[in-house]
């Protein structure tokens, strides 16, 4: 997937020139269905284990932070970062404004990270041993490849994100391609290291 992830950013960072609509009308398709997978994957699930939703009571936060002190704020905070991607979110703040990224986030992203996560809780009720890679697991087998393909197409413009506050102060096509030599790298890097952490 490294040569089709490279590819894309390259794709990305040319069609840059023509500024960020053209790149939205690209991959904003691209990005609707990937958190509408998200969800339905999660539903189809939910409907199998229900209970999985009583985790939205919560006396488990609550139970957790008084079984684990200070400890239990490691977890706590990587399910915030997790569930909201924070960082990304005030970025894109600055570049749309507050109501188009509310609209997105109540009504595309949120539900479809929660739909996600419920689901792959409902799967490890299911099948414990789906914890190696629950996420993967809860699409079915005829959906790995494509879903991969999703996901590696959705990925560039996120990756692009990462590096642009760092380089506006270079003018603009000296920009463009020190923000695509920049994502490139990283994104080689953290596919490489990922690959290493699986295997």
């Amino acid at each position: 997937m490294l040569p089709l992830a490279m590819v894309i950013l390259i794709a990305l960072f040319v069609l840059q020139r023509r500024g960020t609509a053209a790149i939205g009308k690209l991959f904003g398709p691209v990005i609707l269905v990937w958190f509408c997978l998200l969800g339905l994957l999660g539903i189809l699930a939910i409907v199998k284990r229900p209970e999985v939703i009583q985790a939205v009571n919560p006396w488990h936060a609550i139970h957790f932070v008084l079984s684990h002190g200070w400890a239990s704020f490691v977890p706590l905070g990587a399910v915030v970062l997790a569930l909201t991607g924070a960082e990304a979110l005030y970025a894109d703040m600055g570049h749309f404004g507050r109501k188009p990224i509310a609209y997105t986030w109540f009504g595309l992203v949120m539900p479809g990270l929660l739909l996600n996560y419920f689901g792959q809780g409902a799967l490890l009720l299911t099948n414990p041993k789906a914890i190696e890679n629950p996420f993967y697991l809860l699409a079915p087998d005829w959906a790995l490849l494509p879903m991969i393909a999703i996901a590696t197409a959705a990925t560039p413009p996120t990756e692009e994100e990462r590096f642009q506050q760092g380089l506006t102060p270079l003018p603009g096509r000296q920009s463009n391609w020190a923000l695509a030599r920049a994502c490139l790298s990283s994104t080689c890097l953290t596919m490489r290291l990922a690959r290493f952490i699986c295997h």
